[in-house]
């Protein structure tokens, strides 16, 4: 973080600052260092130990500002609501911005201070400052004088000395790394019961607190780009409702239209159109707005924790600041990994079927005449194909959709409005034929002239819902024996390199000759042991690299996969044999990667050596796909390797915001056996990002 960006908060004016950063929340008293003084909520909201005691219902408290409910119990407050003595500089800051000149002598408590003792945090007024400059251990204490401190945006000369709870005469300048502590200590605790010698590790507070605000200030950018998306997903919601409202106005001129061509006799049936479409463009905009607000709230929380981060970054005090950056890190990685939604729940997806509306009027107006409405929510559109597709053949496929909450997303009978294109490898697009085998489900079939990618797209009018690419094989390939199905979900926004697989087991390809056909295992995903920031579909035939909601969630944290950020295939190879499978991966870049960044990792490794690292390359008997950011290269590229052993170096991708890779990845291992003495530990296929 710049300096210009820490000191942002402190550029707010005295009122604004003690508004936000020096009142309780509930009761909006200064805070002080006695009853009123301030406890930090987990979202990093302050609110004064008066009202933290009066508000605790049943184990939690409400932050009266984002309304998020918090675990507190009153015996143990310190764990999860931790005094927040950075305050009290904030406070002193504030009292010299806002009149230098009324801030009263710290040592005689009689006159108006002119000078501030750096080392001592003390307002010294000139007969005090007098003394100060003639005691041997102040003499040399820097004074700042209040007029020129007036005009800082730095905190540096406001660091209250922080004394030892356990030995009251000691400054807390040390901190103890041990697990069980992981505090600031003095020189006594350091002696008697922080010893090295006790296995405890002492550190100065400068020094770790100098880590650790690295650490905030990496989570810090991480929020500030989650927040940057949560107000993008916003303005998309605002676009919606703007489309549903111009499509509200659009269906109402259609309606008015061919009503008024009907006259007298259809001027019922007008009536009951419009209550329709007011009733479907409220339903949307009522969603809409409900989801828009949320988002609001979403940005408001992030908002207030960057600047209450922000803020706290800015300070010198590093006990103080120590006291409070685990709630402040929890705070922050807890914005930066919460999941959200980020499509509209609702679109515009609706209109005003007049076809036939002349003919036989009085007969046919409520068949023929009706407000049609479809709510497909793209993250949930699922393309199912049951077989191999194959150049000149017709191809079938499957595609479920529903809305945002998995409901069935359209009538039945109201599929006009929706389109299915396929767009070969030339560019060429071809119309499916779509027809509905259910509310929930589409069957889209056409044949291809030619072999290689082609592009699926479900749309509703002009709004893609949906969008697959199918690999076409050409005459006369083998075909082999295909088991499970091949799914592939509606494109969504992604952040970050993501990476999404589907194990699929087709024949193999290549150069090598076979003299008998390889087994081909239906491989799906371990649901239940998948590290709890991935996701697994029900069927285990989708691994993506963020969590979602779902009955996954519900498996211990404990049972999962703790270093290895992937999951495991339920597909152990437990007899010697010749084995093939393929997996089809989707990443897209969202910002260039550094260093050498993992984009994701497809092996097999003996079962004991999972999760004992970050990835399973370089483990002994392994053979590893890597993708990631290669530095020389500047690229991501693919680094193929056997135990610690590099194969194979190929680049994938460039290092650029918006490149994309759709590939497919095959493994054919002729040699996997089990044998001996590992006999008990079997290599399993594994996925990671």
């Amino acid at each position: 973080m710049g300096k210009e960006e820490m000191a942002g908060t402190l550029t707010l004016s005295p009122d604004e600052l003690t508004t936000v950063f020096l009142q309780c929340k509930i009761c909006t008293k200064i805070f002080d260092d006695d009853e009123n003084h301030p406890r930090l909520l987990p979202c990093l909201h302050t609110v004064c130990f008066e009202c933290v005691k009066s508000h605790i219902n049943g184990g939690k408290i409400t932050c009266p500002v984002c309304k998020e409910d918090h675990q507190a119990k009153p015996d143990n407050l310190n764990a999860t609501l931790p005094r927040d003595n950075s305050r009290r500089d904030l406070y002193d800051f504030v009292r010299v911005k806002r009149a230098p000149s009324a801030v009263g002598c710290t040592g005689c408590g009689k006159n108006m201070a002119e000078q501030r003792c750096k080392e001592c945090a003390e307002f010294l007024c000139k007969e005090c400052e007098n003394a100060h400059m003639r005691v041997s251990a102040t003499k040399n204490h820097t004074l700042i004088r209040l007029d020129s401190l007036k005009q800082s945006t730095s905190m540096s000369a406001f660091c209250q000395p922080q004394m030892c709870p356990d030995h009251t005469d000691k400054v807390l300048e040390l901190y103890c790394s041990k697990e069980s502590c992981m505090k600031p200590v003095c020189m006594m605790c350091a002696i008697v019961t922080c010893s090295t010698n006790t296995g405890h590790k002492i550190n100065t507070c400068g020094e770790v607190a100098s880590r650790q605000k690295e650490h905030i200030s990496s989570l810090l950018e991480d929020v500030r780009e989650v927040g940057s998306d949560v107000r993008a997903v916003t303005d998309s919601v605002s676009a919606e409702i703007v489309n549903v409202r111009n499509q509200h106005e659009g269906t109402l001129a259609e309606i008015d239209d061919t009503f008024n061509a009907l006259q007298e006799i259809i001027e019922r049936g007008r009536q009951k159109m419009k209550e329709n479409v007011k009733s479907v463009t409220d339903k949307k905009i009522g969603v809409l707005e409900q989801q828009k607000e949320c988002l609001r709230e979403h940005t408001k929380r992030i908002k207030d924790s960057m600047d209450f981060s922000e803020q706290a970054l800015t300070h010198t005090n590093a006990p103080a600041f120590l006291q409070i950056e685990k709630t402040v890190a929890d705070r922050l990685d807890y914005l930066k990994n919460k999941t959200y939604d980020r499509e509209p729940y609702k679109h515009a997806t609706f209109g005003f079927h007049r076809e036939g509306l002349t003919n036989d009027v009085q007969k046919c107006i409520e068949r023929s005449a009706k407000i049609w409405t479809a709510s497909v929510y793209l993250p949930r559109t699922k393309f199912t194909i049951p077989k191999e597709p194959m150049q000149n053949e017709a191809v079938s496929i499957e595609i479920d959709i529903s809305d945002n909450r998995g409901n069935a997303p359209v009538n039945v009978n109201d599929l006009e409005a929706f389109t299915t294109v396929a767009e070969d490898p030339s560019g060429s697009k071809t119309d499916c034929r779509l027809t509905a085998k259910s509310d929930r489900q589409l069957q889209a079939s056409f044949t291809p002239k030619d072999a290689g990618k082609f592009k699926i797209e479900l749309k509703i009018l002009d709004k893609v819902v949906g969008s697959y690419v199918l690999d076409v094989k050409p005459s006369g390939f083998n075909k082999g024996t295909l088991r499970g199905s091949t799914e592939q979900k509606g494109l969504g926004s992604q952040r970050g390199a993501q990476s999404t697989r589907r194990p699929v087991p087709p024949p193999p390809t290549g150069k090598e000759q076979l003299t008998h056909d390889p087994e081909r295992p239906d491989i799906t995903f371990d649901i239940a042991h998948a590290h709890k920031d991935v996701s697994v579909s029900p069927d285990g035939k989708m691994f993506q690299n963020w969590s979602t909601d779902g009955a996954q969630e519900m498996v211990p944290n404990n049972s999962r996969l703790q270093r290895y950020k992937g999951a495991v295939g339920n597909f152990g190879f437990q007899h010697p044999g010749t084995f093939f499978y393929e997996m089809h991966v989707d990443f897209k870049v969202k910002k260039p990667l550094d260093k050498s960044n993992l984009v994701f990792e497809i092996g097999i490794a003996r079962k004991s050596s999972i999760g004992t690292k970050l990835v399973v390359s370089g483990e002994k008997f392994a053979w590893s796909m890597i993708a990631a950011h290669h530095t020389e290269c500047d690229a991501i590229c693919l680094h193929i390797a056997n135990g610690s052993h590099i194969l194979h170096h190929q680049k994938l991708a460039e290092n650029k915001a918006g490149c994309a890779l759709q590939k497919n990845f095959c493994l054919l291992s002729t040699r996997i056996s089990v044998a001996g003495k590992y006999k008990t530990e079997v290599g399993n296929i594994c996925c990671a990002p």
